[in-house]
């Protein structure tokens, strides 16, 4: 696999598009970091996103909608794929409408260019119910073997 790369997007802003960013698509661990941190947002995010499938709504339209609900889930996926998972409360400071350019051109390397959106949450869903199945095995191996017998 030394021939192996993976996609990137350049995403250019400043008076002459001196500052770029560069992205790629979100991996398994880029997720599985967003699960432990930000859970609950992003299972009802993806909810949001699962039950627009339909829609004509817009990638912009969803986009902002998303950092509007979302903003600290946001600026972490971002941050993420740029490979700088230590800079997302400096991503969250970005202007609105750079975040908005990042988020398209990630959507676009990680789900655009690897099935669609479907064959992306249907793997995502997967993804949580192993890590809260795995969560709830956990809790009850540290309740122990007669925690549960209420005795």
């Amino acid at each position: 696999m030394t021939d192996f790369l993976y996609s990137t997007k350049d995403v250019r802003w400043g008076k002459d598009g001196e500052k770029v960013l560069t992205v790629r698509g979100l991996s398994t661990q880029d997720l599985t970091i967003a699960i432990r941190t930000h859970k609950d947002s992003l299972t009802r995010a993806f909810s949001m996103i699962e039950g627009r499938l339909d829609d004509d709504q817009s990638l912009t339209e969803f986009g902002m909608e998303l950092m509007e609900q979302f903003p600290e889930l946001v600026a972490l996926l971002i941050a993420l794929a740029a490979d700088k998972p230590d800079k997302a409360g400096e991503v969250l400071r970005l202007p609105a409408p750079l975040q908005l350019k990042l988020v398209e051109a990630i959507y676009e390397l990680t789900i655009e260019d690897t099935g669609g959106l479907q064959d992306f949450l249907q793997n995502v869903f997967v993804l949580l119910n192993r890590m809260k199945v795995t969560t709830h095995s956990l809790n009850s191996l540290r309740e122990g073997p007669g925690a549960s017998t209420g005795t």
